[in-house]
């Protein structure tokens, strides 16, 4: 999807679609455990992705 795409979804349906295909990302979340910090990987494989982000009204 082109950025000229995706700037007229996000004006017309008040949010952004963005779609992939063959989607192989790492992705780390700091977590506090108590007094421990540590961090979790989230590994994302897909063949086709759809990402909506819309604002709430």
């Amino acid at each position: 999807m082109k950025i000229a795409e995706m700037a007229l979804s996000a004006i017309l349906k008040k949010g952004i679609l963005y779609e992939a295909r063959n989607v192989d990302t790492n992705i780390e979340i700091p977590v506090n455990i108590g007094n421990k910090e540590s961090n979790v990987v989230v590994n994302i494989k897909c063949e086709h992705m759809t990402l909506r982000i819309e604002k709430e009204e």
